[in-house]
């Protein structure tokens, strides 16, 4: 072998989004992403989110000449904005040093203001990628094919480097499962807000779905939702909810949390993953409960993957249905006929070597 043969350079790849240490969704599609590239590939970060981690650039600091200086040093920049003037300005500022730019649209594109400019940015973009079919058949009338790419934001958990259920969890689960039919029920929220006058997440209708359960006789049932709190009024909206419980007498059925944990080790103990959004891109949570095999429910505000049964959104008689019926989730991602190389896929997506 010639010793002084060239070693081709690592391309140099500007990932711009939440930080991976964060529990949101495009936060977890991201660290998985990062594991699964970091050999093959030189990694940078510009991290978008609020609350600010040590050793990782903030956009929120202002910087300016420190984030153009990482845009100018790479050969080609991720985009992973759910804010619009974010998304904007980060393909606007890669465009400016005329790096190759891919854009991941991980929500539904058609509830967003300004769509005619959101529009013109993408088509400024190397290559958009959408997790649902919504906004794929959104932008076909106005992105290239050949740029427009349709992949969920699902990547396989990395179990080794999930963090463990706190004691007080594995406690309370330990209890439910002393009856013999207990089911148990989980469902999760980056953050307490509402959308078109109703919670998002559903929080809500999972407390109801609980109450309602109960007077049908139904004992067996019980809930665990784990909540992001962001903001004194996002905890006022939880004190609410925990009230209503407290009222309700469910306590012993329903547990919410609002710190961060493992999803995945929660999903892996559970009988049920419930996706009671109003509005939603392509939930990983939903992917992670067909992933390991188990009975998936989710409104049907988009296309959800096969496997999945489907509620009328906000319709908590249409929810009780489904999760009374002893239909299963016969197919999962993992056993559909078909494998994916997740690093080919991405290799191919963002032009790196393998």
């Amino acid at each position: 072998m010639d010793k002084h043969k060239k070693v081709a350079r690592k391309k140099r790849l500007l990932i711009i989004g939440p930080a991976p240490q964060n529990t949101g969704g495009v936060s977890i599609h991201i660290r998985r992403l990062i594991n699964m590239i970091k050999d093959h590939v030189t990694i940078d970060f510009v991290d978008e989110g609020r609350k600010h981690w040590d050793g990782i650039f903030n956009l929120r600091t202002l910087n300016l000449f420190k984030y153009l200086s990482k845009i100018f040093k790479a050969d080609a920049v991720y985009i992973n904005s759910s804010v619009f003037i974010l998304r904007l300005g980060n393909i606007l500022a890669s465009k400016l040093f005329f790096r190759k730019t891919i854009v991941n649209i991980h929500r539904d594109l058609t509830i967003e203001n300004h769509k005619k400019i959101t529009i013109a940015a993408l088509k400024l973009c190397d290559k958009v990628i959408v997790v649902n079919d919504k906004t794929l058949d959104f932008l076909k009338n106005h992105i290239k094919s050949n740029r427009l790419h349709l992949i969920p934001a699902f990547l396989p958990p990395i179990i080794n480097e999930e963090s463990e259920l706190p004691l007080q969890v594995n406690e309370w689960i330990n209890t439910v499962r002393k009856s013999e039919d207990s089911i148990l029920m989980v469902s999760n929220a980056s953050k307490l807000v509402l959308h078109n006058g109703a919670d998002l997440y559903g929080l809500d209708m999972c407390i109801d779905l609980i109450s309602k359960l109960l007077d049908m006789g139904k004992d067996n049932y019980y809930l665990i939702f784990i909540v992001i709190i962001n903001s004194d009024r996002q905890r006022l909206m939880l004190e609410g909810y925990k009230k209503m419980i407290a009222e309700a007498k469910l306590q012993e059925r329903i547990l919410i949390l609002d710190e961060p944990l493992s999803f995945v080790r929660l999903i892996i103990k559970s009988d049920i993953v419930l996706r009671t959004t109003n509005t939603d891109g392509d939930a990983i949570s939903i992917r992670e409960g067909l992933f390991y095999g188990k009975k998936v429910i989710a409104s049907d505000v988009v296309r959800r993957p096969e496997g999945v049964l489907t509620f009328k959104t906000r319709n908590i008689n249409s929810l009780i249905e489904v999760v009374l019926s002893n239909t299963a989730n016969d197919r999962n991602i993992s056993s559909n006929g078909e494998v994916v190389d997740y690093l080919k896929l991405y290799s191919n997506i963002l032009e790196f070597n393998i």
